[in-house]
């Protein structure tokens, strides 16, 4: 069995050194750290955080090269601070590291940090001082409690760049980065500065990197009680007389560890941590008859509620009251399902008799004309004139009937007798898109914006279709293209004496699928034969309106339909 001496030195390097500390400086140091301690080996080793931990609590490292938070979250195992690391980014190698939170570029919603109370937030591990915990200090320090300051929490490790694809995504709210790590990810390009922006931003130029909290000591080089006064001299010289790196990085002695003793005290975690355990189970030995006799209480409590068979009543009628006012809604959603699809098989009709109405007018108006061309050949003498008179008389009247009833159809198809009435087409939508998402089987976000009221005259129903065609529409085309928080945005708006209404997503559509909106019969939907779309033009123009499709900022279709005001003459507004 090999004696103490003849043991290797463990050296243990936590894995997330970057980018506060380069690759040739660790390996520099590594090299110094072997010259050091000859003739005994030393084995080095590269460990993520929680396996880190795992070996300083067990004692199986000598050294350990670690954040300064680590370091000081073991003293009580017996770990010293030899060197802390100095770096370009920092004047001040005890003010070298820290946190900044990032939000997406468009996010107005969020200015400062109790703005982000409630958010989501993509962060690197709970444990993780840069990645996390610098920034929860920086929320505990303005007041808010820490555990429960975001509704979710999602942890990536060292997969540092999924915390900015969280928030370029939309995945999070926020994200907590280690300092200088931004820089370092538009350096290798994974995002521009000008995709996010920056919450509780510091000025200060001690430090080139951005910020969003105090600052803190530097990577430190830090040695367990199994290494030897001696060596641990030994090991301190090396590291202070190491030569600068390319880019100025060095060790130096004294880590000034008094922000990170408040930051701790703050979260309650390293030292502040046990102390806070060990008061806990103090007051509950010091104060256990208390506990037995607020126990005795709540047994007394909970027989006490045996007798309450009163309440339990009222509670039963609520639940069967709320059962019947479930059974209520479900009735009218049946009632509004079975409206929205008489809605569209009306509309429907309504389209296709204007277009077979176009189709047969052409023949029988040359039926017609044929008509009298045989009536002129019988004045010419060339047939028998009153037979042919007689049976021509007959061809032209039923010809006439024929085309009374093919203009009858189109004017049903056309809207021309349908009654209309003035409608303030913001509150009218408002009801519509309420009454819609009430009772619509899609779970997909309708965002409702209203800047003006204006009054149309309208047909209520033709209107409604219009609305529930074009939502239908976009939800239908969200739910094929599996969009990641799919959003609809219906808006009423105003333009000099038009009425607008605009329905957008946030899908996607192509230049190709774009231009062939404007064509008849041409749909997205295999069964929809676009004949949704083309019902909505066709009361639109109907209204003497217009219809346009385009692309929407949101990144999928936008649809603009203006329709006029103004009713004999005159204009109407809210």
């Amino acid at each position: 069995m090999a004696s103490p001496e003849e043991k290797p030195l463990v050296l243990a390097i936590n894995s997330a050194v970057n980018p506060l500390l380069t690759k040739e400086f660790v390996e520099e140091t590594i090299e110094t750290l072997r010259s050091a301690v000859e003739p005994r080996k030393l084995e080095v080793k590269f460990l993520e955080l929680p396996q880190l931990e795992n070996e300083v609590k067990n004692k199986q490292v000598d050294l350990f090269l670690g954040t300064s938070n680590f370091t000081k979250k073991f003293q009580a195992e017996g770990t010293r601070d030899l060197t802390v690391a100095a770096s370009p980014f920092s004047k001040d190698p005890n003010k070298s590291e820290g946190s900044l939170f990032i939000v997406k570029a468009d996010r107005q919603d969020i200015e400062k940090i109790a703005d982000l109370q409630g958010k989501r937030v993509s962060a690197g591990r709970p444990t993780a001082f840069g990645m996390y915990i610098a920034g929860m200090g920086e929320i505990a320090r303005e007041g808010f409690n820490p555990n429960t300051f975001f509704s979710v929490s999602r942890f990536h490790g060292l997969e540092r760049d999924n915390i900015i694809q969280d928030v370029l995504n939309g995945d999070s709210d926020v994200g907590i980065l280690r300092i200088c790590y931004l820089e370092d990810a538009i350096n290798r390009k994974v995002l521009k500065e000008s995709d996010v922006k920056f919450i509780n931003l510091k000025n200060d130029e001690k430090h080139i990197c951005k910020r969003s909290t105090a600052l803190y000591p530097n990577w430190t080089l830090a040695s367990m009680p199994s290494l030897s006064s001696e060596l641990t001299s030994k090991v301190t010289v090396a590291l202070i007389n190491q030569p600068k790196t390319k880019l100025g990085n060095y060790w130096q002695v004294g880590s000034d560890l008094s922000e990170l003793d408040k930051l701790q005290e703050l979260l309650k975690i390293g030292t502040y941590e046990k102390a806070t355990r060990l008061s806990i189970r103090r007051f509950l030995l010091d104060n256990y008859q208390y506990f037995f006799f607020a126990i005795f209480f709540l047994l007394m409590l909970f027989s006490y509620s045996a007798f309450l068979s009163s309440a339990v009543k009222k509670r039963t009628r609520q639940l069967e009251e709320a059962l019947e006012r479930e059974r209520r809604l479900n009735e009218e959603t049946k009632k509004a399902q079975e409206r929205m699809m008489s809605l569209q098989r009306a509309g429907v009709v309504g389209q296709v008799s204007g277009l077979l109405a176009h189709e047969l007018n052409q023949p029988l108006g040359s039926l017609n004309l044929y008509a009298r061309s045989l009536i002129r050949a019988a004045d010419l003498g060339n047939l028998t004139k009153e037979k042919l008179l007689e049976v021509l008389e007959e061809i032209r009247r039923e010809s006439f009937k024929a085309s009374e009833i093919v203009q009858r159809v189109r004017s049903y198809a056309k809207g021309e007798k349908s009654e209309r009435t003035d409608i303030f087409l913001g509150d009218f939508s408002s009801c519509v898109v309420n009454n819609y998402l009430r009772h619509s089987s899609y779970s997909i976000e309708v965002k409702y914006l209203q800047t003006a009221n204006p009054v149309i005259s309208a047909n209520k129903l033709e209107m409604e279709l219009v609305l529930i065609n074009l939502i239908r529409n976009a939800q239908y085309s969200l739910n094929n293209l599996k969009t990641k928080q799919p959003l609809i945005t219906v808006d009423i708006r105003k333009v000099d004496s038009d009425a607008q209404i605009v329905v957008e997503d946030n899908g996607s559509i192509s230049d190709e699928l774009l231009n062939s909106l404007s064509q008849p019969l041409n749909s997205s939907k295999r069964e929809g034969l676009g004949l949704g779309l083309s019902i909505v033009k066709a009361i639109v123009e109907n209204h003497s309106g217009s219809i346009r499709f385009s692309k929407s900022k949101l990144g999928g279709l936008k649809i603009t339909i203006q329709i006029p005001t103004f009713k004999d003459g005159k204009t109407y507004e809210n």
